[in-house]
């Protein structure tokens, strides 16, 4: 019979997780401190560092958990402890949540987090729109065309939808053309809704193998207020598996 013992590595890991759990941060804090130095790229050590330092009221949480949304298994705690420090607007705790959420986790705390993220993004929105309403007219911005700088390349139009609201078309910048599959429909607040007030937002993406939004470019928006609201929805989208780099125009129709 072949025994192995686990590497000395992994049982400091181990010792100090459940140090953790059960309240021993000084004691935990022994183990980690050697594996900061034994091994100061593992991103496990980095999630439970950061574990500790939130316990000790100490800086630097912030950058372990950081460190440790590439794990591959403790990335979503480390999203859910940086929402829980109010880092609601890095991309890739979104990200890590959103997977989390799609393979369909059982850790409740992983929808949590995304219902702060989600709510967080609602009240921007309702702010932005209570700030146009102030306005007294709508200013427009001065936007620089990408044919500054490069041609436009060639696309062709293959797909059109009309919802409640919305119409939207779609065009690609080659052959292959992913066809919409779910189609969430954006946050139109009732006050613009009540004012009649229509938009227009245009934006590139780049469907991802799964059929996933792996890019998003905002290319206009207008008014504005309608940008955040397009690029909300959109990122929830899903096509047909194909990769693709497509141009979305979403109108606004009250």
């Amino acid at each position: 019979m072949n025994i192995r013992s686990i590497p000395d590595t992994e049982a400091q890991i181990s010792i100090a997780e459940i140090f953790l759990a059960n309240g021993k941060a000084e004691q935990a804090r022994h183990h980690l401190e050697i594996l900061a130095t034994t091994a100061p790229d593992s991103t496990r050590v980095s999630y439970y560092r950061g574990v500790l330092a939130g316990i000790s009221g100490t800086a630097g949480a912030r950058e372990f958990f950081i460190d440790a949304l590439v794990d591959p298994f403790l990335a979503p705690r480390a999203a859910v402890r940086l929402v829980e420090l109010g880092e609601l607007h890095i991309p890739a705790v979104r990200n890590v949540l959103e997977m989390a959420a799609a393979a369909r986790t059982r850790n409740p705390e992983v929808y949590l987090a995304l219902t702060k993220i989600y709510s967080e993004d609602v009240r921007q929105i309702e702010e932005a729109v209570r700030v146009s309403r102030k306005s007294p007219q709508p200013v427009t911005r001065p936007r620089v065309s990408a044919v500054d700088y490069a041609p436009e390349p060639p696309r062709r139009h293959y797909a059109q939808a009309t919802a409640d609201h919305f119409r939207y078309d779609l065009f690609s910048e080659s052959e292959t053309q992913p066809q919409l599959e779910r189609f969430v429909a954006p946050y139109y607040p009732s006050e613009l809704a009540e004012e009649k007030l229509s938009g227009k937002v245009i934006v590139d993406v780049q469907v991802t193998n799964e059929g996933g939004v792996g890019g998003m470019w905002l290319i206009s928006a207008m008014p504005d207020i309608f940008g955040t609201l397009a690029t909300a929805a959109i990122r929830e989208w899903k096509f047909q598996r194909d990769a693709a780099k497509i141009r979305i125009v979403l109108e606004f129709l009250p």
